[in-house]
């Protein structure tokens, strides 16, 4: 009796865990999920440090469903935490058209100027933009049922494979969810980039509940160039609008408009041949008739996708030939381009006045003074008269240029009645491509192209850049 008790107690020991139910994904027409989160940048290069916090939205909805697929709208919103206070500024949005199969497979439809969709991509890491979370808000099913501890690979849409492991299943307030980590590695050229995970995902529905990301990126070229980037996501609400509500149909309307307004941008931007300012502006003059014309009602929460195109079209409409957002594409890059001891990267921008235009390499010898700021603020009259103070103050040769972020016309308004001794430059591409973040902003370059200050253009710095300036000159 006792061997049997013992040997019965052995096997129950040596027993191995039991298999997981993987879920079934469905996500009916009308179905809302809405994550919100945080994420941290830091970039490291040079002994410096830059940070950026981040608030972040991810929305989600159903649109079709037919045959175990679902084609569903993904909203991401980087709200960068400083500039909350002003408005919409310095948010960064995607949207993203996709197909969801019900073993949690994602793949992204590319869509048209005529409307149609192709299976495409998701960006591959390192991407150009700020990191979705798209690939992570379902997880594909593995080849075979998991066990708690047990380990597998799977392929990926955006970049190199997984290796994932289901940890444990456990209960929080929100029902039972599947704990599983995940990593993968990728080098290219001399950099090296990793991303580790942990995913909370619905046992009974398959979404995903919470996420902890962290990725980072180190530079072989650079022994101390480094990108981290740390991205935490928890689900908030979960609406089912119903498929033939008023709701459901006006939100669905909003995001196909947008994807065809952003097919017919894309088809001027990838046009190298004639990316001309003119064929900008047709497209940004569909882009304001549509949102004159559809008053963001029950839409609106998807009205920020509308929104961030039509910022990003009226940057390429000013004629400056990159017109995109690059987060990160390597470390060099990742670094901020305006921290103090990075070279200056070249741009060109135009006149406010539509007079002439600037290239940066034009200057080389000379050092330069170079101010972000937004014309609608009370404060900038007298940041711009204290700037004609600098400027005529200076060595001959130093070259100070105001760059407006906002109203051209505004901009060029105040510098005729300031009657401005320096040029005021569209500014509104540069801020996205440089990441200027806080306005207003003052950097110094000195004549090999170095940028030798970065910092608030107060009145205690511009005595301070004034010095340097002098010490340049020497």
């Amino acid at each position: 009796m006792l061997i049997s008790f013992w040997l019965t107690a052995a096997l129950a020991v040596a027993a191995p865990p039991e298999a997981v139910e993987w879920p079934t994904i469905r996500i009916d027409p009308g179905r809302e999920l809405v994550w919100m989160g945080s994420a941290e940048e830091i970039t490291i290069r040079n002994g410096s440090t830059l940070k950026r916090d981040f608030r972040l939205e991810v929305r989600l909805l159903g649109l079709h469903a037919s045959e175990g697929i679902h084609t569903v709208a993904i909203q991401t919103i980087w709200k960068p935490i400083d500039e909350l206070a002003d408005a919409k500024g310095g948010r960064v949005v995607s949207l993203e058209l996709a197909e969801l199969l019900a073993d949690g497979k994602l793949r992204r439809l590319a869509v048209g100027t005529d409307g149609k969709t192709q299976r495409s991509s998701f960006p591959p890491p390192p991407p150009d933009r700020l990191p979705g979370t798209e690939t992570a808000l379902f997880l594909e099913a593995p080849a075979e049922l998991p066990a708690a501890g047990s380990s597998w690979k799977r392929t990926a849409t955006d970049g190199p494979e997984w290796t994932r492991s289901l940890e444990d299943s456990e209960s929080i307030r929100t029902g039972r969810v599947l704990r599983i980590t995940g990593s993968r590695t990728q080098s290219t050229g001399n950099d090296r980039w990793e991303c580790t995970e942990t995913v909370w995902i619905s046992a009974l529905k398959g979404h995903m509940v919470q996420l902890e990301r962290e990725m980072s990126m180190r530079s072989v070229a650079q022994a101390d160039g480094e990108y981290k980037l740390k991205t935490r996501l928890e689900m908030v609400r979960e609406v089912q609008l119903g498929a033939k509500s008023e709701t459901f149909r006006e939100r669905r309307v909003e995001i196909e408009q947008v994807l065809l307004l952003r097919a017919a941008y894309e088809a001027v931007a990838s046009d190298r041949g004639n990316r001309s300012p003119r064929r900008f502006d047709a497209v940004l003059a569909r882009m304001e008739r549509y949102r004159d014309a559809s008053a963001a009602t029950h839409s609106l929460p998807w009205r920020d996708s509308l929104d961030g195109l039509i910022r990003r079209t009226e940057t390429a409409a000013r004629g400056i030939a990159s017109v995109d957002v690059v987060a990160f594409a390597s470390v060099a890059s990742a670094v901020h381009p305006l921290a103090e001891g990075a070279n200056l990267p070249e741009f060109r921008a135009k006149d406010v006045a539509g007079r002439f235009e600037i290239h940066t390499p034009k200057f080389r010898g000379h050092a330069i003074v170079l101010v972000w700021y937004r014309p609608d603020r009370p404060e900038t009259p007298g940041l711009l008269a204290r700037l004609q103070t600098l400027k005529t103050g200076l060595p001959k040769g130093t070259e100070v240029f105001g760059l407006a972020s906002g109203s051209e016309i505004a901009a060029w308004r105040q510098g005729a009645e300031l009657e401005l001794g320096f040029p005021i430059l569209g500014g509104g591409e540069t801020h996205d491509r440089f990441r200027v973040g806080k306005e207003p902003l003052l950097v110094l370059i000195d004549t090999d192209g170095v940028i030798r200050e970065s910092l608030a253009p107060t009145v205690e710095n511009l005595e301070k850049v004034r010095g340097r300036i002098r010490e340049l000159s020497r």
